[in-house]
């Protein structure tokens, strides 16, 4: 004797529950949870090779005019192109997450030299200054980021964080639409 029973709703609710959990619902990108996990990993994963990782703290600049000059949907959509174009500009084991509001982070490993860090924050950049057309509307956005490095910088997940906080602070007052890496100056 058997018994049959159809568990493909259950299956596709444990599938949708995990997506609410590590994905942000608008972007599709890791979101706060997920990027956190991983960013320990990919600090670990520096230590143990030897080699470098990069967190990349980016905000939108002047996404708020945009939100309040076209409306909420249209940052919805701004902010949808720009997680595309973050996603399709980095490497494919590099990891983009929105982390709330304008605010993503690119977590880069296996980095040998600054230099890559420095060509990849300049496509992304030029990205990211592509206009967006939307509802016969044209933005223009930009966004500044801060770089820290592992180990060099620091090895713990809530100071690297901080120290890409600081460094994209720093890009926003230099001008905007640039990069800085952090340094202790």
């Amino acid at each position: 004797l058997g018994a049959i029973s159809d568990i493909s709703e259950l299956k596709a609710a444990q599938v949708q529950m995990e997506t609410l959990a590590f994905f942000d619902p608008l972007t599709g990108l890791a979101n706060r949870r997920l990027f956190k996990n991983r960013l320990v990993t990919s600090v670990k994963g520096a230590i143990r090779s030897g080699k470098s990782m990069a967190l990349m703290f980016l905000d939108m600049d002047q996404f708020k005019r945009v939100n309040d000059t076209l409306g909420h949907d249209a940052g919805d959509i701004l902010l949808k192109e720009v997680s595309n174009r973050l996603s399709n500009t980095v490497r494919e084991n590099d990891t983009v997450s929105r982390i709330g509001g304008d605010e993503f982070t690119i977590i880069l490993s296996d980095i040998s030299t600054p230099e890559t860090i420095r060509r990849i924050a300049l496509q992304l950049i030029k990205k990211i200054e592509e206009p967006i057309t939307f509802k016969g509307q044209r933005a223009d956005v930009s966004a500044s980021i801060g770089i820290a490095m592992a180990p060099s910088d620091a090895v713990e997940m809530e100071v690297l964080l901080k120290l890409a906080d600081a460094a994209m602070y720093r890009a926003k007052a230099g001008g905007k639409s640039s990069f800085y890496f952090y340094n202790e100056e």
